[in-house]
């Protein structure tokens, strides 16, 4: 993790105002385990690069999912840091993925060119405005999956129904109201088409 394409990344950050308390001596990559929320272990697996960065810290996640209560979380084997792109996730445009089968969650790196995210789909190109949309969204979201599919064990439901529960939790609705859910279906096939996902 060390270099001056992580160091830059840091620097634009904090350019923007927004602090990462994560010193990249503290690292230790061959550890792998950087940081732990819940007992739940936070890694990178894989360091960025020059032309991928992750949109926020192992700190950030941790801070993330301290604020979400613990029996929600049971049962998460671990939190890890990815690129999209290797076999076993295949996730080139997600920004995080929940592992139903190995109760992980993937954080994954996006691409950067120096300046911007590259990520116009989302129209999110700063990267304080990626940090926050994983901060607030795409991070409470991989854990209401898992809330909802393992800890509630609703978890054989068609793809769009899953997301969009896990939308409506994120939101702060009750994911298994029928209305909530009808709701964030049509919002999601809106957003997304017929399979309500990327």
């Amino acid at each position: 993790m060390k270099g001056w394409y992580f160091e830059r990344w840091r620097h634009s950050l904090a350019a923007r105002g927004i602090r990462t308390s994560l010193k990249t001596k503290s690292l230790n990559l061959n550890g792998p385990i950087v940081a732990k929320t819940h007992g739940i272990p936070i890694t990178i697996k894989d360091p960025p690069n020059s032309r991928q960065v992750y949109p926020v810290t192992p700190i950030d996640v941790k801070k993330t999912f301290d604020a979400i209560p613990k029996h929600e979380l049971v049962g998460i084997s671990e939190i890890n840091f990815r690129h999209p792109g290797i076999p076993a996730t295949k996730q080139d445009k997600a920004w995080a993925q929940y592992v139903r089968s190995d109760k992980r969650i993937n954080v994954f790196t996006q691409k950067f060119d120096g300046e911007e995210l590259l990520d116009v789909d989302r129209g999110l190109e700063a990267p304080e405005e990626a940090r926050e949309y994983m901060l607030n969204y795409v991070l409470p979201h991989e854990a209401a999956h898992h809330t909802i599919q393992y800890v509630w064990g609703f978890n054989n439901d068609p793809m769009i129904k899953e997301e969009a529960r896990a939308d409506a939790k994120t939101f702060g609705y009750y994911p298994l109201d029928k209305k909530v859910e009808k709701a964030f279906m049509e919002k999601r096939k809106e957003d997304f088409g017929p399979k309500g996902s990327i």
